[in-house]
């Protein structure tokens, strides 16, 4: 069966714990997320390797060009009111194409073992998260399983058709956080200790 030695998994976990660690003190760490980070990573099993807890942004990118030249132009991990959206769109002035987007909350989690990582999915499926699943399998010295798991809802609309329309869009993004952060709020409360 796969399952990374103790003394690997340990030092693999620490390592990652610094990282977090080291962002939360620099304030790169998604504040909104960490209450369910430390829970995960309060189980042997599991640690974090990233997480975010959801956004809504305005992306430019060339469509012809991909995704690889996108940047962010403006981003919130909150609601947001319409003004805000406009006013960061009146001071918008490249070229480029620019989308609103909603993403739901992100998590890749390294588990010690497959059937860690199939508990995990199976606690996550529990309350309501239905993307989500193995991404890698790492053998070797440093075995360990990768998953990823995302929140339901997500929306990319063109900003240019939608000028001065903004209030609807905004009800609806706003409603998807508030439903994204109740999905993390049950995760947080999930037995992740076996």
């Amino acid at each position: 069966a796969l399952k990374s030695s103790d003394s690997s998994w340990k030092t693999f976990k620490s390592s990652k714990l610094k990282e977090l660690l080291e962002h939360e003190e620099s304030g790169k760490a998604d504040s909104e997320i960490i209450p369910l980070v430390h829970r995960i990573n309060s189980a042997s099993d599991f640690v974090t390797t990233s997480s975010c807890a959801g956004r809504i942004n305005l992306v430019e990118y060339d469509l012809n060009e991909g995704k690889k030249t996108a940047d962010f132009f403006k981003k919130w991990h909150r609601v947001v009111s319409s003004e805000e959206v406009e006013l960061a769109l009146s001071e918008y002035t490249d070229k480029k194409m620019l989308w609103f987007k909603v993403e739901p909350f992100i998590l890749h989690i390294a588990a010690k073992a497959i059937t860690a990582a199939m508990r995990f999915l199976k606690l996550v499926r529990s309350v309501g998260v239905k993307r989500g699943g193995i991404q890698t399998i790492i053998t070797g010295e440093n075995d360990k399983v990768m998953i990823e798991v995302q929140g339901n809802g997500q929306m990319i609309i063109p900003v240019e058709p939608v000028q001065g329309e903004w209030t609807k869009i905004i009800v609806i993004a706003n409603q998807m956080m508030i439903k994204n952060k109740e999905v993390i709020r049950k995760m947080e409360n999930l037995k992740w200790k076996s």
